[in-house]
């Protein structure tokens, strides 16, 4: 029994110095941890601040563009006239329904414009929708001032004659 106390003793001031060491070492070992993680943080920081500075330069040096809206109604000459040349692309191909995308952003860009809406009409004849046609065929006859197009006009009115409309 007295080996018993004695080891029980022991084995008691062992687990004790061994929690003293513990407790020693620990703060030694998250001051490593908080150390790295701060120079981690530091090397972050300063790549942060690299591309904050390659996003000015970028910045100063991009081409400036008009920011200002097309007040509602009007017409964007700008984008009617790109989107008509890629619809013109395409419905030369004989890819009418990607031609019918452009030019409905045609439309969309100058509602009233002849020659947009006359693009739209042939596409929707070309894809067999009779009916769609005709109605920008007759939004081609009813256009007046600098949305008429004289050219347009005539064959606009031969579509209607000929779709029965």
């Amino acid at each position: 029994m007295a080996l018993n106390i004695a080891t029980h003793r022991m084995v008691r001031t062992v687990l004790l110095l061994s929690a003293v060491l513990l407790a020693s070492t620990l703060p030694a070992c998250m001051q490593d941890a908080i150390s790295a993680n701060k120079q981690q943080l530091e090397k972050q920081q300063a790549q942060l601040d690299r591309l904050q500075r390659q996003v000015t330069t970028l910045q100063s040096q991009a081409p400036s563009y008009s920011t200002a809206a097309t007040p509602p109604g009007a017409c964007d000459t700008i984008v009617m006239n790109e989107a008509t040349r890629k619809g013109g692309d395409r419905f030369d191909r004989g890819d009418f329904a990607h031609a019918l995308g452009y030019y409905q952003d045609a439309v969309g860009a100058c509602p009233k414009n002849a020659k947009a809406q006359f693009n739209l009409a042939r596409t929707f004849e070309a894809l067999g929708d009779k009916r769609q046609a005709l109605s920008h065929y007759r939004l081609v006859l009813d256009a007046s001032g600098a949305d008429a197009d004289p050219e347009a006009a005539r064959p606009a009115r031969e579509a209607v004659l000929r779709l029965g409309g």
